[in-house]
């Protein structure tokens, strides 16, 4: 069993012509929950083992409206 962590700051980073891609790709799991940040590139497999196989599709959020009074 392995474990992976995704850090949002690398996906608010993404070119707007990007938002709605899927990227389908291979991403290293890591046996230490203190060093298991994704650090790779978007649409580039991984080559270390063992693996997952992810699809991660990154979508403009919606904007925060202010509730009625």
């Amino acid at each position: 069993m392995g474990t992976i962590s995704l850090n949002m700051e690398y996906f608010r980073n993404l070119e707007p012509k990007n938002l709605g891609t899927t990227y389908k790709q291979n991403i290293t799991l890591f046996d230490d929950v203190d060093d298991d940040e994704f650090d790779g590139e978007l649409g580039e497999d991984d080559e270390e083992m063992p693996m997952i196989r992810t699809a991660i599709t990154v979508e403009e959020a919606p904007l925060e409206s202010t509730p009625s009074p």
